[in-house]
């Protein structure tokens, strides 16, 4: 068990108390209550809520549903349009903002930090109660609280999924909170602190605050006690979670892994929340649908091919291998794209790679669902 954290989980994982704004809308608004900030004075945390009984206005759609946490990214807020997305497809679904504000920009009442690089890294000197990671956590985690609180919600059915900064929160949460089926973390992930946008924010720290700040609030602290089904989505040429610290992240999660890192994914709410296989992924361990594809660890043979078997109820209908030879910033190396041989649930790429050679398979069934394997550095998987 985890220890030395600090949140209180015993306290997150109660029913917070929580307030309707309005309940006559499809998508409903509330606010409920977080962490105290800037003394002990408790902070609100604005939340849209939708169902398939508030999207049709009809409160018998609502029995025993399903229910997904949804967790925005930087420049981001509470989208009643990806609540509306997820309540369509028969999840209860609440998305909350995690910059003290509404999705008008109005500050609220009693809102916690705002979202900016100053309260992420630079507030290492003060309490726990002005670091926004701090509270990010938490609100996301009392969020998961309140919806299993709800009546029409199956407790033992939900799931989480956060994009980019989200993404980030959801790989710190999911080591601290069990009570979650499937998790997808979009974009982000851990070891921020060796690659990627903000080494020059970790540069201007203290080295004392970069070890506090890592130790308390990098994911890489915390993946390592997932046990939950995790998917990890992702693009190659991401700007800010990039291969090789994407990589050291998923290896800690203990529990079961799938991946769908594609060469054309832009960084994005609306682009992260697009791909339909994030909810063929949930569907798989919430509402017994049938699951994605898994490739697994491919197998360097001699240098010269690149072997993975594939668990698959569905068809396999195609598989590419996409590699790069480029040495430049991740962000900026071209990638090549070749056919893969499909052999009894085997996926053969005879394509000669060498050790500045950076690879993953991809493979597409029969509902056109594309998921790939992790990727493959230099030769070794």
């Amino acid at each position: 068990m985890i220890t030395d954290i600090p949140w209180d989980l015993e306290i997150l994982k109660e029913k917070p108390q929580a307030e309707w704004l309005n309940r006559t809308e499809t998508v409903h608004s509330l606010l409920y209550e977080g962490e105290p900030f800037e003394g002990d004075r408790a902070t609100e945390v604005f939340a849209y809520y939708a169902s398939p009984g508030t999207l049709n206005a009809d409160p018998e759609l609502d029995q025993n549903l399903p229910a997904i946490i949804l967790v925005h990214g930087g420049g981001g807020t509470a989208f009643s349009q990806w609540a509306e997305k997820w309540a369509t497809n028969g999840y209860a679904a609440l998305a909350m903002d995690l910059k003290g504000s509404r999705p008008s920009g109005e500050l609220c009442l009693h809102g916690g930090p705002t979202m900016n690089h100053p309260n992420i890294f630079h507030t290492m000197d003060a309490s726990k109660n002005q670091h926004w990671c701090y509270h990010g956590v938490a609100n996301v985690i009392r969020a998961h609280s309140l919806i299993r609180s709800f009546p029409e919600v199956d407790s033992n059915r939900t799931a989480i999924t956060g994009i980019s900064w989200g993404g980030f929160l959801t790989c710190i949460v999911l080591g601290l909170d069990d009570r979650f089926k499937a998790a997808i973390p979009i974009y982000g992930c851990g070891y921020i602190y060796k690659n990627g946008p903000w080494l020059t924010e970790f540069g201007a720290m203290k080295n004392e605050h970069r070890d506090q700040w890592i130790k308390r609030y990098d994911p890489s602290q915390y993946l390592g006690y997932c046990n939950t089904p995790v998917f990890f989505v992702n693009g190659t040429n991401d700007f800010a979670y990039l291969p090789d610290i994407y990589d050291q992240s998923y290896r800690l999660v203990k529990g079961p892994r799938n991946f769908r890192i594609t060469l054309d994914m832009e960084h994005g709410h609306e682009q992260g929340w697009a791909p339909k296989e994030i909810e063929m992924f949930v569907s798989q361990y919430l509402t017994g649908g049938v699951p994605l594809p898994v490739v697994h660890c491919p197998i360097v043979h001699l240098g010269r091919r690149l072997v993975a078997s594939v668990s698959a109820e569905t068809e396999l209908f195609s598989a590419n291998l996409h590699y790069t030879t480029d040495t430049t910033p991740y962000s900026e190396r071209r990638w090549n794209t070749v056919d893969a041989e499909i052999d009894d649930n085997t996926i053969v790429a005879n394509v000669g790679t060498d050790q500045k050679c950076t690879s993953i398979l991809t493979v597409r069934d029969e509902r056109g669902a594309i998921v790939s394997s992790q990727f493959v550095f230099n030769g070794h998987s």
